[in-house]
């Protein structure tokens, strides 16, 4: 999905945006549905912006399915699967024991989403493909 942002700033290759302006709301995808949202953007085309620009900027839909997955289903799983070896692994363990380990799966869900975030930190950004003016 496509939608306008003004840039607050730009620093090479990332911007920083923000969807609180009139620009907003130019498509149904409820993107910037915040005011005052501001977000980062890279600016793979080099595109020549200064502050106050009206930019498009492309959301990819399976990049946000994707960091949904990794930050919210994939500790959860990691939950479950815990839970589940626990009992074959220790199997006279009590359920206290099982979520405990189950939450220590969790916590390691949530600290590997957050390294993931950390090495990578530029793969997910919405790309500015326009500028308005």
């Amino acid at each position: 999905m496509v939608e306008k942002a003004r840039v607050l700033k730009s620093e090479g290759r990332i911007v920083t945006l923000s969807c609180g302006s009139p620009a907003c709301g130019s498509c149904s995808g409820h993107f910037c549905n915040l005011r005052d949202r501001i977000f980062p953007a890279l600016n793979t085309g080099n595109l020549p912006v200064e502050e106050g620009d009206i930019v498009d900027v492309f959301v990819a839909p399976g990049k946000a399915i994707v960091s949904g997955f990794v930050v919210l289903i994939m500790p959860l799983v990691l939950f479950a699967v815990v839970y589940w070896v626990t009992g074959r692994v220790f199997g006279d363990a009590s359920d206290l024991v099982r979520v405990g380990f189950g939450l220590l799966g969790l916590t390691s869900g949530f600290g590997i989403a957050y390294a993931v975030n950390r090495l990578r930190p530029e793969k997910d950004y919405p790309e500015i493909i326009g500028r308005l003016g």
